[in-house]
């Protein structure tokens, strides 16, 4: 799974991109191991908290357990994968026609459709084919922005595109022959908390796992929380700045950012972050804005959609759903400005209690 580019969270004092992870002096029973890999056209890392007694054997079938957990949100849902239940499905040109997929799949489409409607429409899975026509997809970048009757095309179709059933067996069908679905805004934060679940079932509950920049923190890191560092929002900058460090127990964080993945043409910065309303990439001026929610899966997914709607909306439904949000934007003047929710300060002081570690 490769689309949204999430260089803008890391665990904190771990130089991994945007910050480090604290090392706190191990207690005498317990320490925390790190395992890490590649996965969705980026990276992931896992560390947990374990007895000082934990068997290199233990570690290394964990470490297999985590690979093939996130190489089946690959087989389902990755666009650059030819054999993928989404690619399949998008290939497919019969409108109407119902196609069966894994209750994964479908669940991840539901939730999809859920987001679209609470984010007024601006996360879209169906945007696929506009990510493709901006250069933003498994397609090389065009040599040219797209000719507007090319946009006029995506946009006069049915939104948000597609149908999801459960029964009999979990399936989707398309609206239209050129619906194509991407699940990159919402993917990782899935493989997230498939990886945290497979964590709780062994044992280990205390744990922070990040995919590409989406984390779930569960329990406490040697009993405080997981300190994370949200990245300071720079065009052009190769250094990772820290703008806001956050103190998380049992929730997820997601951040969305413009200042890393678009391209110039003529002169002119094009964002991947593209407005399924108008079909040009966005042109506000947020930078940077993150969520914590209780899953991974729903903070993506809001940061996604809340990204697209600039500042003025985000702080309407945030105080309408009482969101926990993050935002940085860039004034008129060209100076970076920082706005939080009253969700966003609770939730990010790590102040829910959990259980000893027991593993």
């Amino acid at each position: 799974m490769q689309g949204k580019a999430q260089p803008v969270l890391v665990a904190f004092f771990l130089l991994v991109g945007a910050g480090f992870l604290y090392r706190q002096q191990a207690t005498p029973e317990f320490r925390v191991f790190e395992l890490g890999g590649s996965t969705m056209g980026t990276t992931y890392e896992v560390k947990f908290v374990a007895s000082f007694a934990a068997q290199q054997s233990v570690l290394t079938t964990l470490k297999q357990e985590i690979d093939l957990e996130l190489e089946k949100v690959n087989d389902w849902m990755s666009t650059y994968r030819a054999q993928s239940e989404l690619s399949r499905f998008n290939t497919m040109a019969e409108p109407l026609e119902w196609f069966p997929v894994s209750e994964q799949t479908a669940f991840v489409a539901h939730e999809s459709l859920r987001f679209h409607g609470l984010t007024l429409g601006a996360f879209n899975p169906a945007i696929g084919g506009l990510v493709n026509l901006w250069g933003f997809g498994p397609q090389a970048t065009p040599v040219k922005t797209p000719d507007p009757q090319q946009l006029q095309a995506w946009l006069h179709m049915p939104k948000p595109g597609y149908e999801v059933s459960f029964d009999p067996a979990p399936r989707l069908r398309k609206l239209h022959p050129e619906v194509y679905l991407d699940f990159s805004g919402i993917a990782k934060g899935y493989g997230v908390d498939l990886v945290s679940a497979l964590l709780e079932r062994r044992g280990f509950a205390h744990h922070l796992v990040d995919v590409g920049g989406e984390m779930m923190a569960r329990g406490d890191h040697l009993g405080t929380p997981w300190t994370v560092g949200i990245e300071k929002a720079a065009f052009g900058l190769e250094e990772h700045r820290v703008q806001k460090v956050v103190k998380l127990r049992d929730c997820a964080i997601a951040t969305s950012g413009s200042y890393r993945n678009y391209y110039e043409r003529e002169g002119k910065r094009y964002s991947h972050v593209l407005n399924p309303e108008s079909g040009i990439p966005i042109q506000h001026k947020v930078v940077s804005l993150s969520v914590l929610h209780e899953t991974a899966l729903q903070a993506d997914a809001l940061a996604t959609g809340l990204f697209v709607l600039g500042l003025e909306q985000v702080q309407k439904l945030s105080a309408e759903h009482d969101l926990a949000v993050y935002v940085q934007w860039f004034s008129d003047q060209g100076e970076l400005q920082e706005w939080r929710s009253g969700a966003f300060e609770r939730m990010s002081a790590g102040l829910s209690s959990t259980p000893q570690p027991n593993a």
